[in-house]
């Protein structure tokens, strides 16, 4: 039976990954990708993997509603990724409108999808990072600890999800990094090694995937296998 599956965001850093993947069901089933931006290059991939595109924000319901209310799975990616990564970087402005588009964008995929929709939703590790120790292993049960407007907007995300939905998959990812074209995060720490890498032809190794400071840890995760959990 032909389904349809939704992706918002689906033009950003994972997104286009995971509708990579999709590019071979996408000739058997219905993918539709949601974004606010516009990308040429990448929406002309999109047409080349028979993937429709519209542009829209998910914070207007009306939009989010005519394009998820009949899915059968939608992919929540959409969001501000332009946070601040430690207090110093804070920008109240900025913060508002963080949890402005996860909270409001959220709840309105959550009333508008049916209650056999499948609704994927990648959180993150940092809603851990007022840790006052460092912990490994840490279970899912583990009390939350946000700090920054990005942590606290993705705990609320999980709460109402799992207060208001039926069918739902909350991943917890590490920080993703791997070359993906212009759609490249530079600032994430592996792909800043990277770059330095190949202009200075000079860096320290570093193993494991996981990178140690100040009595700190922090997980890392290719992004291409990261989209292969969704």
């Amino acid at each position: 039976m032909k389904k349809k599956i939704v992706i918002t965001g689906g033009l950003g850093y994972v997104g286009m990954e995971l509708c990579k993947l999709y590019s071979g069901l996408s000739w058997k089933h219905k993918i539709i990708v949601l974004d606010n931006k516009f990308f040429s290059t990448r929406v002309s991939e999109l047409n080349n993997w028979n993937i429709q595109y519209f542009q829209g924000e998910i914070i207007d319901e009306n939009f989010i509603k005519k394009h998820v209310s009949d899915a059968d799975c939608v992919h929540h990616l959409a969001g501000i990724t332009d946070v601040a990564y430690v207090h110093k970087e804070i920008d109240k402005n900025r913060d508002l409108n963080i949890e402005k588009i996860a909270i409001e964008g959220t709840n309105n995929i959550i009333k508008n999808i049916n209650k056999n929709c499948k609704l994927v939703f990648p959180s993150t590790h940092v809603v851990f990072e007022g840790l006052k120790e460092v912990k490994k292993n840490i279970p899912e049960n583990h009390p939350v600890s946000p700090m920054l407007a990005y942590a606290k907007s993705k705990v609320k995300n999980e709460d109402d999800i799992k207060k208001n939905v039926n069918n739902f998959v909350i991943l917890r990812l590490a920080s993703v990094y791997g070359f993906s074209g212009d759609n490249t995060r530079i600032s994430i720490l592996p792909n800043l090694f990277s770059k330095i890498t190949v202009f200075k032809n000079n860096f320290s190794e570093w193993y494991d995937q996981t990178f140690c400071i100040r009595k700190t840890i922090k997980k890392y995760c290719c992004f291409r296998r990261c989209c292969s959990l969704f």
